[in-house]
């Protein structure tokens, strides 16, 4: 015990001595309290020691050390601390309000179609949902998918804003590793988990008659790395291991391909609106060989004529 403890108070007066920076704010008079107390632990571990004694001497100086040298890779997973952050309805600084109703509107169309086109899967005479399907409040739940587009625009936007606001802090000096990598490690790790847990335990998590058709897909054991690379849009819609994940494939993408844009926007205005103009009459002349080559006039708002081969149209 006596080895023991020499070490662990050759180890702290090593570490103030080497690393003063550790201690923060704490003052002098501070400094010199926990150096003699650590001192005084040396001369009473002679006899008998405390375990508590070194706890005890920390809480009783009270060191001020910045809260971001204590622990602060383990306080991102504090569930109080996030939940209160996630919880919280104060405002931020630079927050657009109008957003926050752009995203619950857009989240709203989004459940409303999934539920709808759910709960149409699972029905054994779809013809008897056509007088529904007629109404205008279908047609709006039926076009539910351009919220998608809502999310996007909101997310260019951000991306711009912030992207704009870094350039002219830095005179143009942008890391673009850290660029790339920020939103990586930013979508990554949570989409990661929830594909591992659809791939391996959510066939484990209920029950019922229609339960064995949400089995896990196998194509996600095959195929997992092209979420991790997101490009699972580029996938056969047969093929996807999980469908819904698409709008965040596209957004990656659109991210990645955004400085070519803003770039030019700032240096090169004339360039920069010249390149937009372009990507969207592209954009619109592609849409129409595509729709045109392969009769993709209809969507999910003329389902009713398609209530004989509704799992043909929905793949």
């Amino acid at each position: 015990m006596g080895c023991n403890m020499s070490l662990k108070i050759h180890f702290l007066h090593s570490h103030l001595e080497f690393y003063p920076e550790n201690l923060g704010s704490v003052s002098d008079e501070h400094g010199e309290q926990f150096h003699q107390a650590i001192s005084n632990m040396g001369a009473r571990s002679q006899g008998k020691w405390n375990p508590k004694m070194l706890a005890d001497y920390f809480w009783t100086f009270k060191m001020d050390i910045p809260q971001a040298k204590q622990s602060r890779y383990a306080k991102c997973f504090c569930i109080v601390k996030n939940g209160s952050k996630i919880l919280s309805t104060a405002p931020t600084e630079g927050q657009i309000d109008c957003f926050q109703g752009l995203r619950f509107l857009s989240n709203a169309w989004v459940i409303a179609i999934h539920i709808g086109l759910i709960g149409l899967g699972v029905l054994r005479h779809v013809e008897e949902v056509k007088p529904l399907l007629d109404s205008r409040v279908s047609q709006l739940g039926l076009n539910g998918v351009f919220a998608v587009d809502i999310f996007f625009v909101i997310s260019g936007f951000l991306n711009a804003k912030a992207f704009f606001h870094k350039y002219s802090k830095c005179n143009g000096k942008i890391s673009w590793f850290h660029f790339y990598m920020k939103r990586f490690v930013r979508l990554t790790p949570v989409y990661m988990i929830v594909l591992g847990f659809n791939t391996t335990l959510f066939a484990y998590t209920g029950t019922g008659m229609l339960w064995p058709t949400y089995v896990t897909n196998p194509v996600c054991q095959k195929d997992w790395w092209w979420h991790l690379l997101y490009i699972n849009n580029f996938e056969e819609s047969t093929q996807e291991c999980l469908g819904w994940c698409w709008s965040l494939a596209a957004d990656m993408q659109f991210y990645i391909i955004s400085p070519l844009f803003m770039v030019p926007l700032i240096r090169w205005p004339r360039l920069g609106y010249a390149l937009i103009l372009a990507c969207i009459f592209g954009s619109c002349i592609a849409s129409f060989l595509l729709t045109y080559q392969y009769n993709l006039i209809d969507g999910f708002s003329r389902m009713e004529f398609h209530l004989h081969d509704y799992q043909t149209f929905m793949n």
